[in-house]
């Protein structure tokens, strides 16, 4: 990756958001998605199966829960398929950058991300279909990645061209490629965490401060979900999730955590509740270590995580979601 590539991708978005522009991208079989839920226009890529299959999550999540239905580009529907899209897209063309000497296939990570829910099966609540819908946008995402950057090579490059059919991706079997382990997949949802390789060896030395994040261990998801639906909006700006993972681990990391305008209080929430998800003979020594980075008062956060004071319906209504979200993980 270039200097330049590097401030473009790592330090831009600190002060501006991650997300993409897709006007410009002309892709056979894409049309741009427009979503309306933030003050501006955010934008994926669709295919005309995915969009009648968002139409079709939105009737169905109407149905199983107590929202009334709205238009699709303003529902949180679209809001959650683009920050999947959004995430895999940039996570695909970033990995591109950092190798420039490798032509990387996608295609397997694609497939694992495909999910394997029915919406036609079992019960459904808002939390599934989160997470369903995300996880449709990481899929998209990364598919579109591939019809964008096709792999050829000069040998066989007429060969190469992968071909989108129903939202499968097949590429030429000729073409050695090196593929890429970039996330751990675990129940079609990813968590983006490098593989551990069984030949690395803990280096030596490390002091016992080092090891403090061992200490704490949240439940697989919590941290994804978190950094998912509420970087940006209730926290500042988090280059990638792997920064806010080290963050609320504490383990080694260069970013800080802090509130977006008028959102204290719902940090107060976050931060409460991820310190009851740890044991007792940790949770004090946590709060106490994230508190005091953040510039806040350990007493305030206990007194002031539920909202009780809150001054506006939004607010409440946003802790209320911050809450029924770690319901999933007490």
């Amino acid at each position: 990756m270039t200097i330049y590539d590097f401030f473009q991708e790592q330090i831009v978005p600190i002060f501006k958001t991650d997300y993409q522009n897709f006007d410009s991208k002309n892709v056979e079989g894409y049309a741009v998605f427009k979503a309306k839920w933030d003050k501006v226009e955010r934008e994926a890529m669709v295919t005309d199966d995915i969009l009648e299959l968002l139409r079709h999550i939105l009737e169905k999540f109407v149905k199983s829960t107590k929202y009334k239905e709205e238009d699709l580009s303003k529902f949180q529907i679209s809001r959650w398929y683009v920050n999947g899209f959004t995430m895999a897209y940039n996570y695909c063309r970033r990995y591109d950058l950092g190798h420039p000497h490798q032509q990387t296939d996608f295609t397997e990570f694609a497939k694992k991300l495909k999910s394997s829910e029915d919406l036609e099966q079992g019960e459904w609540n808002v939390d599934k279909f989160r997470k369903y819908t995300i996880n449709l946008g990481r899929h998209e995402g990364t598919l579109f990645y591939i019809a964008e950057n096709p792999i050829t090579t000069e040998k066989d490059e007429e060969k190469s061209t992968p071909v989108v059919v129903q939202n499968e991706v097949h590429l030429s079997p000729q073409i050695n490629v090196a593929a890429p382990q970039p996330s751990v997949v675990i129940n079609n949802m990813v968590n983006s965490e490098k593989p551990v390789k069984s030949e690395d060896k803990e280096p030596e030395g490390k002091t016992e401060d080092e090891h403090k994040n061992h200490e704490y261990l949240f439940p697989d998801g919590i941290l994804q979900d978190l950094y998912e639906q509420y970087n940006d909006l209730v926290f500042k700006r988090i280059s990638s999730f792997e920064e806010f993972k080290n963050i609320l681990t504490r383990d080694v990391h260069q970013e800080r955590l802090a509130e977006c305008p008028n959102c204290k209080l719902m940090m107060y929430s976050i931060l409460y509740s991820l310190q009851q998800l740890l044991p007792d003979s940790t949770r004090k020594d946590w709060l106490n270590d994230i508190a005091n980075e953040c510039g806040y008062k350990v007493d305030i956060i206990e007194k002031k995580h539920t909202g009780n004071d809150a001054s506006s319906e939004s607010t409440k209504a946003k802790m209320e979601e911050i809450d029924e979200l770690f319901d999933e993980y007490r």
